[in-house]
């Protein structure tokens, strides 16, 4: 079933990703050495590229830990418990050298709630220095400032439900509405219709349920919808998946030009967009049922559609079957050549080569997050390419993975970000979005909307 049908399960409350490539990394400002410990005490003291000699020794004082220098130049030791504050001793440029470093608390670099969202909040992205909101259950898509503060709101009638949303370079908006079946562009900017109400794109498709449109991708002002097509319920049955394409740019005075395609796989839900190749590319989770217990299971394999998109025309490239997994969000490398993928059903991630098409990290060697009961709701890549970053439903979790050697918990991150608001209560991770940190020059925030309790948490990268 669709992310938003697992999230309406789980919450009964809510409508509805081999080995390291060796790419290069961008490079750290060197000497830039932390210490950071987890609520338990545990914790790691690490070094960027470049902070020590190669082949070296690191040394702490008043301790027996001591580890060697990697030939990129960093180091890291992990504490079982970590001295809050400690002297270090390395090498660089041949010279000994000292700093005392004092530890940083992971969870001193979560915010929980920076703001308030509406109701049933099931979607968001960052564009333009705004995070926008999908409300669900109230029927708006809210705007906020990266502070928390309130920039705009627009409403749709009741039982709309926006639930997905999309957006171009030029800030058209594509606010995808799962109860009224419709596609409704805006403004990004001003935060209002584009067009008159009747230029709303209706899916009709008879003989089917529920079309279940998900999330688009747009490129300037043509939409790419994937729509599950579930042909009947209880049981839950799929009608070959569709990718909608609606081209709003002949006439802007008209309904869009519609287009479909036959997606490979069943129920495709998820999309992303290159825009240096000009590739869309287009997930579908398979068939996913419920035992009795209301656990998800995939029936079918779960597939990667490769279309170009080039002249005006939209041509199927390729397929990638990735096995029977539950394929989920996808997010693209900043080079556009690698993808990972998240697990709809469990906390796991896949990885694709996407020039070669090939799965390097699939049902036989996933990366595992967590083993606990979860799914990955979405998956991101920081600009910069250094970190992946992956939320986790259940466990109101964000885990931080270095994409040049699939390592979880890299670097300086002694274990994932906990988001938990309430310990008795679900928050329930949702989307990732990164944006630039203000007043810091090549620092990131991650920006993590939480579904269950209806609130936006920011996390400081390092």
């Amino acid at each position: 079933m669709t992310r938003l049908f697992l999230t309406a399960v789980l919450l009964l409350a809510l409508i509805g990703s081999s080995c390291g490539s060796g790419a290069a990394r961008p490079a750290l400002p060197i000497g830039e050495i932390v210490a950071v410990r987890t609520a338990g005490g545990e914790g790691v003291l690490w070094g960027p590229p470049g902070a020590a000699d190669p082949a070296t020794e690191v040394q702490v004082d008043g301790t027996s830990m001591a580890g060697t220098v990697r030939s990129d130049g960093s180091f890291r030791l992990r504490f079982d418990s970590l001295p809050e504050t400690m002297t270090v001793r390395y090498l660089r440029g041949g010279v000994q050298r000292q700093a005392v470093i004092t530890a940083t608390a992971l969870d001193a670099r979560v915010t929980a709630r920076v703001c308030s969202t509406g109701s049933g909040p099931n979607d968001m992205l960052y564009f333009g220095g705004w995070l926008f909101v999908a409300n669900a259950l109230d029927n708006t898509v809210t705007r906020y400032t990266p502070a928390g503060e309130g920039a705009g709101q627009f409403g749709l009638p009741q039982a709309a439900s926006p639930s997905y949303l999309g957006i171009g370079a030029d800030g058209f908006l594509a606010v995808v509405c799962n109860g009224s079946n419709t596609v409704v562009p805006l403004d990004a900017s001003s935060l209002t219709r584009l067009y008159a109400p009747d230029l709303d794109y209706a899916l009709s498709d008879p003989g089917i349920a529920f079309p279940c449109p998900s999330q688009p991708a747009v490129v300037g002002r043509q939409i790419f919808l994937p729509c599950s097509e579930i042909a009947t319920f209880a049981p839950t049955t799929y009608a070959p998946g569709k990718l909608r394409w609606l081209d709003y740019t002949p006439a802007p005075g008209a309904p869009p030009d519609a287009h479909e395609f036959i997606t490979t796989g069943l129920n495709p839900q998820f999309t992303a967009y290159d825009a240096q190749s000009q590739r869309l590319y287009v997930v579908s989770s398979g068939d996913i049922q419920f035992d009795e217990s209301f656990v998800p299971h995939a029936q079918s394999d779960s597939y990667l559609d490769v279309y170009s998109f080039a002249g005006g025309a939209l041509v199927h490239e390729d397929a990638l079957d990735l096995g029977l997994v539950g394929a989920g969000r996808i997010a693209l490398s900043p080079d556009g050549h690698t993808a990972y993928i998240g697990n709809s059903l469990d906390g796991g991630l896949y990885r694709v080569d996407l020039q070669a098409m090939q799965v390097l990290r699939g049902a036989a060697n996933p990366i595992t997050l967590t083993a606990s009961f979860t799914f990955i709701s979405d998956v991101a890549y920081t600009p910069d390419g250094r970190w992946v970053l992956a939320t986790s439903f259940n466990t109101d979790e964000l885990y931080v993975l270095d994409p040049a050697t699939d390592e979880v918990n890299p670097g300086p991150y002694p274990g994932p970000f906990s988001l938990s608001i309430d310990p008795h209560l679900l928050a329930g991770c949702a989307n990732v979005e990164v944006t630039p940190r203000a007043g810091s020059s090549g620092k990131y925030d991650a920006y993590v909307l939480l579904g269950v309790a209806n609130a936006i948490a920011r996390v400081e990268l390092f």
